[in-house]
Parts: C-alpha cells; sequence; structure tokens
C-alpha cells in the first residue's frame, strides 16, 4: 500500500508535465500562425492605395481564398476528430498498461492499478466511440467532403 502514493505521484506528475508540454507547444504554434498571417495582412494593405482596393481585393476569389486559408488546422473537422483518436488510443493503452502491470504486482498494488486501469480503459474506449459517432455525424452532414488548403 505504501508503493501507491508515490505512484500516484508520478502519475500525476507526468500527466502535468505532458500537459504543460502540449500546450507550450500549441500556442507557440498559433502564436507563429498569427504573426505570419499579420506580416501577411500588412504587406498587402502597403501594397494598396486606399481602403476600397482592399475591400474589392477581399471581395475578389483570390481574396475570399486568404481569408479562408487563414483558418488554422485545429479548427478543421479532421484535426478535432484525429485528436479524439489520438487521446483514445493513448488513455486506452496506458489503461491496458496498467491492467498487465496488475497482474506482475503485489495484491494490494494490484487491486489498485485494476481499478484505475479499469477507468482508463473506460475512458479510451469513450473517446474512440466519440471519435467515431463524431466522424460518421461530419459525413453525413458533408462536412468531410469539403476540400482542404492542401487539397485547394
Amino acid at each position: 500500500m505504501e508503493v501507491i502514493a508515490p505512484m500516484m505521484v508520478l502519475i500525476v506528475a507526468a500527466l502535468t508535465i505532458g500537459s504543460i508540454w502540449r500546450s507550450a507547444i500549441v500556442n507557440r504554434r498559433l502564436r507563429e500562425n498569427s504573426r505570419v498571417w499579420g506580416d501577411l495582412q500588412g504587406k498587402l494593405i502597403d501594397r494598396f492605395g486606399d481602403a476600397s482596393e482592399v475591400v474589392r481585393y477581399l471581395e475578389s476569389d483570390a481574396g475570399r481564398k486568404l481569408l479562408e486559408g487563414q483558418t488554422t488546422s485545429a479548427a478543421s473537422p479532421h484535426a478535432r476528430v484525429l485528436d479524439a483518436v489520438h487521446l483514445g488510443m493513448l488513455v486506452l493503452t496506458g489503461g491496458a498498461g496498467m491492467l498487465a502491470a496488475g497482474t506482475v504486482t503485489d495484491p494490494s498494488v494490484s487491486e489498485f492499478l485494476h481499478v484505475l486501469g479499469l477507468v482508463a480503459v473506460v475512458l479510451g474506449v469513450g473517446y474512440l466511440a466519440s471519435a467515431a459517432v463524431s466522424w460518421a455525424m461530419l459525413r453525413s452532414w458533408g462536412l468531410l467532403d469539403r476540400p482542404t488548403r492542401e487539397e485547394a
């Protein structure tokens, strides 16, 4: 039983560090994306003589494509579904690992690992089911058939 507290501390510490690391990476990517778009918009405004020319350009096909391209990949339906699949697989695999580890430890730790492993497996299956339902709904609504920036 005295092994459970350090194990929980390690699990919580690993999850916290992983969450901070992921947030920092996503924040850096979004900040860089915003800076690039800001530079592009500044250069675009400098090229035009007055506001009416900018408005005409943005109403054209090229201007609309420019504005549509500004959306981040995190907002795309594909990325959201893939994030749910990714998280589901990680949690499911972690739960399976805890269940497997519970078979080789002493009985007091084994019971704890089995409970924690079952909770993680159920959460992982829930994330995967959520991703499958989201995929089916997005496909039925026709949101997955639209071309992405790379295809356009």
